[in-house]
């Protein structure tokens, strides 16, 4: 019986000592892991000097939800280039954020934007441009490019301080459009018959399988979307350059800018206009100056003539 019980406690110990023992290994192994991380994280953090640029690439794959990449104020460098491998990505939403940060960081001084290679749809783009606004406002936005490889670049890059673009670059001011594939006649042919369930006329998703051309329906809330895409384009585009929201739409819809050198020749004009405005408002005022000093002179006259 002795023997019994001393057998017990002492596995009972042994048990104990074992389960102290892994789990203050546990411990240890978890520490290391965590230490590993944020070493590994320290190593890539480079503290933002004085006077920094931030690069903001625009080729970069920005995917909403989780990323393989940090991004983070603290993140970046000197010239922090956004563009990463083809299997990496940056969260959308942190780039942004990165970017109002950068507005109220008085070590980062300016944005040097790269509009080429642009992947965005067209809701991100707008939230990207009002993001880059909110820090033009504050510090410059700088354009450096040799070509505008689509309006969405251009609209992007309207916010800017600063646009330098090569001589024979393109600025794709045309408008928006839109095209749509029906494959009705390739069914016809193979003898295929595709059986549809709808509700209400303004369904086109099935469309392309069941109709040979694009429906009413279709058309008109095609041309309402474009329509109402191109006046937000336009209307932002006027604001960020100064200029007359009808006087862009005549430019697109008369395909008057398409290179760098006709919007110069455009803007030169303008230029002219607005300075023969000024000199013809600043004529007038010399014009109701002088004859503000005649009356003057009449009245004194009329005054003295009176006197004597």
């Amino acid at each position: 019986m002795k023997n019994f019980i001393g057998n017990f406690w002492a596995s009972l110990l042994a048990f104990v000592v074992g389960l102290v023992v892994v789990g203050f290994l546990n411990v240890l192994v978890f520490a290391g892991l965590m230490a590993n991380m944020s070493l590994g994280k320290i190593d890539s953090l480079v503290q933002v000097s004085d006077s920094t640029v931030l690069t903001v690439d625009m080729s970069t794959i920005f995917k909403e939800g989780s990323s393989t990449s940090e991004l983070n104020i603290n993140d970046m460098t000197i010239e922090v280039d956004l563009s990463l491998e083809e299997s990496e990505s940056v969260d959308y939403l942190k780039a942004v954020n990165a970017i109002l940060c950068a507005a109220d960081d008085d070590r980062i001084v300016a944005i040097n934007l790269k509009p080429d290679g642009l992947t965005m749809d067209i809701a991100q783009l707008v939230e990207f441009r009002s993001a880059l606004a909110m820090f033009a406002s504050k510090k410059p936005v700088y354009v450096f490019t040799e070509n505008f490889e689509s309006l969405g670049s251009y609209f992007l890059s309207s916010i800017a301080n600063y646009i330098q673009i090569g001589r024979l670059g393109n600025i794709p001011w045309v408008g928006l459009s839109a095209t749509s594939m029906h494959f009705k006649g390739l069914l016809d042919k193979l003898g295929a018959e595709v059986e549809v369930f709808r509700c209400g006329k303004f369904k086109s998703a099935v469309e392309p399988f069941t109709e040979r051309k694009m429906s009413a329906e279709n058309r008109k809330q095609t041309e309402l979307m474009l329509n109402t895409t191109w006046g937000y384009i336009v209307s932002g585009v006027a604001q960020a350059r100064g200029v007359d929201s009808a006087m862009l739409q005549k430019l697109a819809s008369d395909l008057t800018i398409c290179s760098a050198q006709e919007a110069v020749n455009q803007v030169s004009e303008l230029i002219e206009l607005r300075q023969a405005i000024q000199d013809l408002a600043e004529e007038k005022v010399e014009l109701e100056n002088m004859i503000e000093e005649l009356n003057s002179k009449i009245r004194e006259l009329l005054d003295k003539n009176k006197d004597e």
